[in-house]
């Protein structure tokens, strides 16, 4: 008699939420960082693409979408901008349009001019399509002199945090959440 060889479950990997934004300005790249670590003082997995010398942005990127439950869209008057880059974030938006079943969004005005206009067709269409009106922002900004500045960092991962709870996906992108899931799949 053959013994039947039990099937070892495949292991999960543990999801994140994943910061998108265009990183053309050093100010908005530290902001998105900022935001990053208030969210991870709030107990969330995190993903931001950080390539240095030597590393890939594209790998990261195909990780990060790869991994996320949430991805949220820091939106500048060009997210969205069809580059020719190839790992940008017109492709960002396309997976997770592409993947609502699997990865929420949670789109961010950082800027007055909302939804997105990028530069380019491609861009301006999928931003027109993905980011319906029917879709609620998180508004990032606020009025200082008469001029829209982003939010204290905290006051914003505050709002993506009660986002990511109302979207039903917390307890996948918390840490605790995680550890919960899986003391649940070994007692199972």
């Amino acid at each position: 008699k053959k013994k039947k060889k039990k099937k070892k479950k495949k292991k999960e990997k543990l999801k994140h939420v994943m910061l998108s934004g265009r990183f053309t300005q050093d100010k908005r790249i530290l902001y998105m960082s900022n935001v990053e670590h208030e969210l991870q003082q709030k107990g969330l997995r995190t993903f931001m693409v950080k390539a240095t010398a030597g590393e890939s942005f594209g790998e990261q990127t195909a990780h990060g979408l790869a991994n996320a439950a949430v991805m949220v869209a820091f939106c500048s008057t060009t997210y969205g901008e069809k580059t020719g880059v190839g790992y940008e974030t017109y492709q960002e938006l396309k997976y997770v349009h592409e993947h609502s079943s699997e990865c929420a969004l949670i789109p961010c005005k950082m800027s007055p001019l909302y939804p997105p206009c990028p530069p380019d067709d491609a861009g301006q269409n999928l931003c027109k399509l993905v980011f319906s009106p029917s879709l609620v922002y998180v508004d990032g900004l606020e009025e200082k002199h008469d001029t829209p500045v982003y939010i204290p960092s905290g006051e914003l991962a505050n709002k993506i945090y009660e986002a990511i709870e109302k979207s039903g996906r917390l307890k996948e992108v918390h840490v605790d959440g995680g550890v919960l899931e899986q003391l649940a799949e070994l007692t199972a």
